[in-house]
């Protein structure tokens, strides 16, 4: 799917000239969605395992309203347009939010993008009256970026991006250190479901915003809920495949039969609980699920017999 690029500037210019294809797929786009929010939901929820629930509820509500095609296409079906408009409003907001973790990662080189409130929250930074953009993350090079995640069913006003600049431009130093890109992702979805990437002019402005945010507490901020997840398996010696990985059982849809398990590199979240900074490793593909450039992904099977007596069993206690 194309991916338009607008006013880059000095070492990103070349985004505006460049064509930038993302092949979107399911196994890609659960992962962005447990990934994207998992963090700021562990903050606001009672248990780490309410956050992954909430995340896969997102999954099947945005797969009964989005299609993708054999090109990696994101497109709606006829169907979505007999929704209320509130319901499109939520699924919009959860959409625009995935689309921008997976541009951030693909395009910008972020694979570790987190909420910026729930973040400075989290280590205790206070601002009032105070309208920050939605993601703050670090690149491979450890340099940072701001990205504003929009989706709109129509092309915005004037106004709207006025805003979205000013969101982006709030954040001026993150520890004394220029952000490399201040942008917003914008999702339209009518006629047709598109996606452009901006990057406007920065405000000159007479105050600074300088959030003291290191490297090492927005990882481990990202990756906090994993830490809690795996914490028993992190505690034994061996609990992982051949290859390093992992797994968690998080949910069951009972109406497919099929389960879902969280999947993790070990050796990243051994690296967060040392405080090291986690490099991005090659994406996979694997069957019907996608380890990401974090080194997480969300795993997609068919449940076995034994996992449907055991979640019914589950669902009667909880009843």
């Amino acid at each position: 799917m194309r991916i338009s690029c607008n006013d880059f500037k000095d070492n990103y210019a070349y985004l505006n000239t460049e064509l930038h294809d993302i092949l979107f797929s399911w196994p890609k786009l659960r992962h962005a969605v447990v990934t994207m929010g998992s963090p700021s939901l562990r903050a606001a929820m009672p248990s780490t395992q309410h956050a992954f629930a909430f995340a896969l509820h997102k999954i099947f509500a945005l797969e009964s309203v989005i299609e993708i095609d054999d090109q990696g296409t994101l497109q709606l079906p006829d169907h979505y347009e007999d929704l209320d408009q509130s319901e499109k409003g939520v699924l919009s907001y959860w959409l625009g939010m995935c689309v921008t973790k997976v541009v951030a990662a693909e395009i910008l080189d972020v694979p570790w993008p987190v909420h910026l409130r729930h973040l400075m929250k989290a280590i205790r930074i206070y601002m009032k009256d105070k309208q920050f953009p939605d993601y703050v993350g670090i690149d491979s090079r450890d340099n940072w970026h701001v990205i504003e995640a929009k989706c709109f069913q129509t092309e915005p006003g004037r106004k709207h991006r006025e805003q979205w600049e000013k969101q982006v431009d709030s954040v001026d130093f993150i520890s004394d250190q220029l952000p490399d890109t201040r942008s917003y992702c914008l999702t339209r979805l009518k006629p047709r479901i598109s996606i452009e990437l901006t990057d406007p002019e920065d405000e000159v402005k007479k105050r600074k915003i300088n959030l003291s945010i290191k490297p090492e507490q927005s990882q481990r901020f990202y990756y906090r809920p994993y830490l809690d997840l795996f914490s028993d398996e992190l505690q034994a010696e061996n609990k992982t495949d051949d290859k390093g990985i992992l797994y968690k059982s998080i949910g069951f849809d009972s109406l497919n039969r099929t389960k879902y398990s969280i999947a993790i590199e070990r050796n990243i979240l051994e690296k967060v609980l040392r405080d090291e900074l986690v490099k991005k490793i090659e994406p996979v593909l694997k069957d019907d699920w996608y380890l990401g450039s974090d080194g997480i992904g969300l795993k997609k099977e068919e449940a076995t017999e034994a996992d449907c007596i055991e979640y019914n069993r589950h669902h009667r206690k909880r009843s």
